[in-house]
């Protein structure tokens, strides 16, 4: 089974940022650590009130009856997972993370994929989009949808 964790955290680092960059900066870390301890709700936890997530790729019809499972997530990786950050971009109320990921699923198969995070804060550093693009035929095969 893959280490849980949150790899090359460093990567997220950054001069010349405003405070506000930082404030936002230091939330998607904390969200990466606490998804890779397996703490999912910690993301909706920092939504803004009518907050979006958007998993591209993953739609209903995909997903079929796994779309209603609210626990679909902690369900399929109960372990937590690995993530580490290949680069990062920051400008203004916006931070953009590219990672690759691996956890043991549920079922005892290994996933992996690669993907891009893009978190949209509020001024009161609350997240009001967040945006993941990632492999979904990957995500579908863990998941027991494919």
């Amino acid at each position: 089974m893959p280490e849980p964790g949150f790899i090359h955290p460093e990567r997220l680092e950054g001069s010349g940022r405003t405070a506000q960059e930082d404030r936002n900066v230091d939330l998607v870390r904390q969200i990466f650590e606490a998804l890779s301890r397996g703490e999912f709700e910690f993301l909706y936890a920092n939504m803004a009130k009518g907050g979006v997530v958007d998993v591209v790729g993953l739609t209903p019809e995909k997903m079929g009856d796994h779309y209603k499972n609210a626990n679909l997530i902690p369900e399929t990786f109960p372990h937590g997972m690995r993530f580490e950050v290949q680069r990062a971009l920051v400008e203004g109320n916006r931070v953009c993370v590219q990672w690759e990921d691996e956890a043991e699923t549920s079922r005892g198969h290994i996933y992996r994929n690669r993907g891009l995070s893009l978190f949209d804060f509020n001024d009161e550093g609350k997240i009001t989009h967040y945006y993941e693009y990632f492999d979904p035929d990957n995500f579908l095969e863990a998941i027991g949808a494919k």
